[in-house]
């Protein structure tokens, strides 16, 4: 399974939201993220997201997953003019983003599933190989 990541860098930040260092920093100011100290090598600060507005949290998991294949639904621009307006036209909305939401989170829960089912054969491949020394 992938490890849990509780906080980034900016320098891990910076490509992942697509923005220069320096901007990351400035975001965070002006999001009021939280830091902590980091524990790599030279030392600096990690964001942690927890203290990340849900926009933000959205980008960061879009990038990830697009990093891993994962491609999620394009919002479809409408040429023609929606027939419903106002609170009804965002419920449209709503539940075609929430249609959306369930099929990624079908890929992502499938391709849980699937590592969940490969990783112990893999496990025990990797430690037959350790114990006769192959690499």
């Amino acid at each position: 399974m992938m490890p849990q990541v509780d906080a980034y860098s900016t320098a891990e930040l910076g490509p992942i939201l697509g923005i220069d260092p320096r901007n990351v920093r400035e975001r965070a100011k002006r999001e009021n993220w939280q830091a902590r100290p980091r524990r790599a090598r030279g030392g600096g600060s990690e964001w942690l997201l927890s203290s990340m507005p849900k926009a933000t949290l959205d980008a960061i998991i879009a990038a990830q997953l697009a990093e891993r294949g994962v491609a999620l639904p394009e919002a479809q621009a409408s040429t023609r003019p929606s027939p419903v307006s106002g609170a009804a036209s965002l419920a449209v909305q709503l539940a075609e983003i929430e249609g959306s939401i369930k099929a990624v989170m079908a890929t992502v829960q499938g391709q849980a599933e699937l590592m969940t089912r490969l990783e112990r054969p893999l496990n025990l491949l990797l430690e037959h190989h350790v114990r006769r020394g192959d690499r």
